[in-house]
């Protein structure tokens, strides 16, 4: 009732001019408005109340519609960055560069006569070692580094690396 005053008090001077949107919208749904009767002027109270609930809708959903498309970014972003994080971690784990590096220079140094068959060294954590080995008449020198300290990877398996040379010179 308190609604319906304040809008007689906003729209009885204004009964005339009623906006041309709001009469065409209700003449559209042959509701004729006639604002020079009070029930025609109810109806057209009534049609500005349901469209002030319409647009609170609206606002209602355009916010619902924000909240679900911030969650839904950020599960996508989460799910990207684990992702990422797994991929670099796997990488470092896996990552034998300096080792290979350091078996290739104690190569080179057999090789050349600097070091012998029986040579074993630490080196980080990794233990290294010289072997000979004969296969078909033909005398191989294997180099095998194998890793002393656990991994933190769910197998616990420790990594071997196995470099197998021809003995050129025998000793």
């Amino acid at each position: 009732m308190v609604v319906l005053l304040k809008y007689i008090i906003k729209v009885l001077p204004l009964q005339k001019n009623v906006p041309l949107s709001a009469s065409s919208r209700a003449e559209s749904r042959g509701e004729g408005l006639n604002t020079g009767s009070v029930e025609g002027f109810c109806k057209y109270v009534f049609l500005i109340e349901n469209q002030e609930q319409e647009s609170r809708k609206l606002k209602a959903s355009t916010l619902i519609e924000v909240l679900v498309a911030s969650v839904l970014i950020i599960i996508v972003f989460t799910i990207a960055s684990l992702t990422l994080n797994n991929v670099f971690k796997s990488t470092i784990k896996s990552n034998t560069h300096s080792i290979d590096t350091h078996i290739n220079k104690l190569m080179y140094l057999y090789q050349h006569d600097i070091i012998g068959v029986k040579y074993q060294e630490d080196f980080k954590d990794w233990h290294i070692s010289f072997l000979q080995q004969t296969e078909n008449n033909i005398l191989y020198v294997i180099v095998e580094a194998v890793q002393t300290s656990l991994p933190n990877d769910k197998t616990g398996a420790k990594k071997t690396i196995t470099k197998k040379i021809i003995n050129d010179n025998a000793q």
